[in-house]
């Protein structure tokens, strides 16, 4: 298991490395989250909870040192933090207990909009598929986050034997409707 996790942080840092050789470091950094996400996505549709496990906690640990390492701390970075520890714990519980599994692959579908969104505000603040593109992920990421993240987190919580453990990733559903709603103001 850890074997696969340190595997899993070297993947996320050789991409990282590579693509800050044709991008600027938060470019590379967006991308390597686009493909996280995206990989994510495909793993949880492909119903492969050991890969979704394995990759996504490599990318949570690859993040939180590349934030420790080369960002300044405040509360954004300390929100990801928080978030990559609590979401590292979370894909650690048994998946046949936890349904972590459906929540990482929802939750990361949810993301991928987000990466093309600020790709695009970075690199041609002037397109003209930007406001479209925004739009769409608004509706995108909030639908995901109110509806299917909704309905997955109560019923993972709503089982008494579960809550106690759960207690760390409780505050990552409140995190995810604070973004929905920083979101659906810009």
């Amino acid at each position: 298991m850890i074997k696969s996790i340190v595997l899993g942080i070297l993947q996320y840092s050789v991409i990282n490395s590579l693509l800050k050789r044709y991008q600027t470091s938060k470019l590379a950094a967006n991308s390597c989250s686009l493909i996280h996400a995206s990989s994510t996505t495909v793993l949880w549709l492909l119903g492969s909870t050991t890969w979704v496990k394995y990759n996504t906690q490599g990318y949570f640990l690859f993040d939180t040192i590349n934030i420790l390492l080369t960002q300044k701390l405040n509360i954004s970075n300390i929100a990801y933090i928080y978030h990559h520890i609590a979401g590292t714990y979370y894909l650690s519980l048994n998946p046949e207990i936890f349904d972590w599994f459906n929540l990482a692959g929802v939750g990361e579908l949810g993301n991928i909009p987000n990466y093309f969104v600020y790709y695009l505000l970075k690199t041609n603040p002037e397109s003209l598929y930007l406001s479209k593109l925004k739009m769409f992920q608004k509706v995108w990421f909030g639908f995901i986050r109110i509806f299917p993240c909704s309905v997955l987190t109560y019923y993972e919580v709503n089982d008494r034997n579960k809550a106690i453990t759960l207690m760390p990733i409780i505050p990552l559903y409140f995190l995810g409707l604070v973004w929905t709603g920083v979101l659906l103001k810009q």
